[in-house]
């Protein structure tokens, strides 16, 4: 079976029921099961006295690099995790060792390599494999590589101002061999589109949709369409006067500016970077097309300053004169040069971010490309025109990912400037990091064979394809533009193909945690509304990094190890936030905006894991081992059921997954008990606690009944709650008075079918019973670690189900000003925020005296918090 749609690479995928699957050797079995390819997939017990072998064997179309990876379902460790896949490629054969404990159920990838076109390749699975495990045979995707073949169309000449030009480009692309069109859609402020923000063009034929036309005639001729906009520059003297609503009569104020106040540039006049509300408005015209076309990418161009005698507007210098204390020098031989420099160059960067990240958060699969600066002789980047004059930093934009693919727009006179083409090129391709980098040439400066001695030299360089400017201009005038498609045809495109592979979008292994940081208190900021700029976000987890809020309060970490995060987020003249539990996924974005100063506590609630994001049912440690995992408890439990696992099989509390744990004991005997650890768990290991916080979750027990408390391990940790606090330190059991033969006995917990039940333990009340402790919960950060929940018998034997959702760490009740303790100076506000029975909402400052949290703050919390107090 292949998989195709508009431009994409081939991918052919061979599945256990296809005809390219067969079995060599032995025999599998078939089964059907949540998680597999298509409907089923083949397994076999690697205790077998002889070795089964399963082969998948694709139909390859044409002879060159294809991207292999293998699928299968995993559940944990009843699978082997040293499955052995053999790839016979052109160039030979290759071992590759797989875990099938983890990564399952996603296309997992083997790597990338080299097929003659036929069925001479293939992929051989041996079942003989560590023993005790069963062995999955599933699906097998081979995706092949491409290479990006593009043409940047402008929109000043004919090319898409109709229907009939939109055809006739299409077609001519499309017979020789491009697979993507660059079009301007946007060169001034105007729109070849319908645009929620700007004016049709004046020299489009009226009422045409030129880009949804062009995605029509592109998609149907396999030819992905990349729209280009210009990105500061809003109009030109060469129009006629805009509309009363666009932007460029509404905000005068927010043109850029050059040293003298002018703000006319040749004909142009351009939006100043510098401003944060520009920045959001070219985020929302960049946005309206993403959003409501189907793109296949997008192309950032003029994604810079005009010159370094330019950003002056006033609000840019009063920005710098607030953050540096003097307004914007004006020449280079001042000491704050260098800073006014780099200021410019991170307005033009966190644009670039702020987009990527949206993208990403809405339709991952869109390609950003920006194009960049080439001019001059290349002897330091740093020191490039590129850099200093027109601030563009485009090798930090590929190292940092927050473009798919550079377009270096490298228009060099092969005749005159052949060093400084191959100089460029070969800077861009030695830095590209994980993205792409797609060579542009000037082909109007260029002959055609000039044009095409640039290609082939680039091709053999290792760039990941090519892009021509452009369509209206095809060489420099001594040839005709059919003679040029045809020397392409002939000489560098002479068979199709797809674009490139994007490993980091087709299988990501990396995710995203993004947001918004803003004053709670909505000051009407002239500049940034109610947007924090240069707050720092320091984010602890299985990474640890640091970031600084944009002028428009934005932040972003990307590049991020699936995991569990917490972000502490500070900024002088606010109390710090910290928001815990944040779940980055691969491929995918946790968008999580903080607000500060939202009330005088400065306590606000952690979630340590709701479970949502994780695949369900797979076996994964999540939060929690299996319930035998533990030597102190395994010998109280029968080795099945043995369950600790998300699921979405029942309500949930809150989202739609919950962790399901599944046990029996082995007898009746009331000194039964189950340790449900924490320790080491993959997606949150040891999360840090603080013990002079309440933790509170969740459970549903459907029949029987148990006894529940929590283990803390006096580790001493400093990060934030929810952070991987280590494994050092003795065990105290909160919420237990005491034990029947060393099974604590916690808080009784009786079935209630279907209904979610609330546990609180709280460090500073509940009984405190040594497991490995004194029987004193002591650190000496006052922090440590959940290291597990503690499940003892009733009596039952089973077997047991308890579902856990919602575990976090609250606030003490009742504590207003944030120390811990609820005591007579938190009674004394109590008055100011009380509201009446059903007078709610509370307001957020009040939310430590909604003690019942029933959004109000009446007689019922006034009465537990005299029972707080002693009163």
């Amino acid at each position: 079976m292949a998989i195709s749609g508009p431009a994409q690479a081939q991918t052919i995928i061979v599945d256990n029921s296809h005809d390219g699957f067969s079995i060599p050797s032995g025999t599998w079995s078939t089964f059907d099961a949540t998680g597999q390819w298509l409907t089923d997939y083949r397994h076999k017990s690697t205790d077998d006295a002889t070795p089964a072998t399963a082969e998948w064997r694709p139909q390859i179309p044409a002879t060159g690099s294809y991207e292999v990876a293998v699928w299968y379902r995993s559940t944990g460790t009843s699978r082997p995790s040293d499955a052995t896949y053999t790839v016979s490629h052109a160039g030979g054969s290759t071992n590759v060792v797989v875990n099938q404990q983890i990564n399952g159920s996603t296309w997992f990838v083997l790597g990338t390599f080299t097929f003659d076109a036929g069925t001479s390749g293939s992929v051989t699975l041996t079942s003989a494999a560590e023993p005790g495990k069963i062995i999955v045979a599933d699906a097998m995707s081979f995706r092949g590589a491409g290479e990006w073949r593009a043409m940047w169309a402008y929109s000043w000449g004919s090319g898409f101002l109709n229907p009939t030009q939109t055809t006739n480009m299409i077609n001519t692309l499309a017979a020789n061999n491009y697979n993507v069109i660059i079009p301007e859609v946007r060169k001034a402020g105007d729109a070849y589109y319908d645009s929620a923000y700007e004016p049709q063009a004046t020299n489009v034929a009226s009422g045409y949709d030129a880009l949804a036309d062009m995605i029509t005639k592109a998609h149907a001729a396999n030819i992905e369409v990349h729209p280009w906009i210009v990105t500061y520059r809003i109009w030109s003297v060469l129009f006629p006067s805009p509309p009363s609503s666009h932007i460029f009569a509404q905000h005068p104020d927010w043109l850029m500016t050059d040293n003298t106040g002018a703000v006319l540039e040749g004909n142009n006049y351009y939006l100043d970077p510098g401003i944060p509300a520009v920045q959001d408005y070219v985020l929302s015209v960049a946005m309206d097309i993403i959003d409501n076309y189907d793109v296949d990418g997008f192309n950032l161009d003029y994604i810079r300053y005009q010159g370094s005698e330019w950003g002056y507007n006033p609000i840019s210098e009063q920005r710098f004169f607030d953050e540096f204390g003097e307004l914007p020098p004006t020449s280079s031989a001042s000491p704050l040069w260098s800073a006014w420099g780099q200021w410019r160059r991170n307005q033009v960067t966190d644009l670039v971010r702020k987009i990527y990240v949206h993208i990403q958060a809405t339709k991952p699969h869109v390609v950003l490309t920006g194009d960049g600066i080439t001019w001059g002789n290349l002897n330091n980047f740093t020191g490039s025109d590129t850099y200093n004059y027109v601030f563009q930093d485009w090798r930090g934009w590929m190292e940092e990912g927050i473009v798919d693919a550079l377009l270096p727009m490298n228009y060099k006179n092969e005749n005159t400037h052949a060093d400084q083409y191959r100089d460029w090129a070969q800077y861009a391709i030695e830095h590209k990091g994980d993205r792409h980098a797609y060579i542009g040439q000037g082909c109007y400066v260029n002959t055609v064979a000039n044009t095409l001695t640039q290609i082939l030299d680039v091709r053999s360089m290792g760039a990941d394809g090519h892009c021509q400017y452009q369509y209206q201009s095809t060489n420099d005038g001594s040839s005709t533009d059919a003679a040029f498609f045809s020397s392409m045809k002939a000489q560098a495109y002479p068979a199709p193909a797809s674009t490139p592979l994007m490993p980091w979008k087709e299988t990501p292994t990396q995710g995203i945690l993004a947001g918004t940081i803003t004053d709670a208190s909505l000051p009407n900021d002239p500049i940034y509304g109610n947007r924090i700029y240069q707050a720092t976000i320091d984010l602890t987890g299985p990474e640890t990094r640091s970031v600084l809020s944009d002028g428009t309060g934005f932040y972003a970490f990307l590049k991020l190890t699936p995991g569990q995060y917490s972000i502490t987020v500070t900024k002088s003249g606010f109390e710090p936030v910290v928001v815990g539990s944040l779940t980055v996924n691969a491929g995918e974005v946790n968008m999580t905006d903080v607000a500060l100063g939202e009330g005088p506590s400065g306590c606000q609630k952690v979630l340590l894991t709701g479970f949502e994001g994780y695949p369900t049912n797979t076996g994964a440690d999540v939060m929690f081992r299996p319930p035998t995992y533990s030597g102190s408890t395994s010998s109280d439990l029968l080795t099945s059921p043995n369950e600790a696992e998300v699921t979405a099989d029942v309500t949930a509390f809150e989202g739609s997954n919950v962790s399901r744990v599944e046990w029996q004991w082995v007898d009746n005997d009331l000194q039964r008990w189950l340790r449900l650890t924490t320790s080491n768990v993959a997606t949150l290991p040891n999360p840090t606690v603080d013990f002079a916080r309440p933790i509170r979750l969740r459970v549903r027990l459907d029949s029987g009944a148990v006894r529940i408390c929590v283990g803390l391990r006096e580790t001493s940790a400093s990060g934030p709650i929810g952070s991987d606090g280590g494994t050092s330190g003795t065990i105290e059991w909160v919420g237990a008075a005491n034990t029947v033969s060393g099974s604590p006995q916690g808080v009784l917990v009786n079935a209630s079918p279907g209904q979610w039940q609330t546990l609180t333990f709280e460090p500073q009340i509940d009984p405190v019973l040594a497991m490995t402790g004194d029987s004193a919960l002591s650190s000496a950060t006052g922090m440590g670690t959940l290291e597990h929940i503690a499940i003892a018998s009733t009596g039952g034997a089973g077997p047991h189900t308890l579902y856990i959702d919602s575990i976090e760490q609250i606030c003490v009740p009742g504590d207003y000003n944030g120390d811990n303790v609820a005591d007579l100076t938190d009674f004394e506000a109590y008055g100011d925020c009380m509201t009446g029975p059903d007078a709610g909402p509370v307001d957020p400052s009040c939310a430590a005296f909604d003690l019942d949290e029933d959004d109000d703050v009446d007689a019922e919390d006034f009465g537990q918090l005299q029972w707080r107090l002693g009163m």
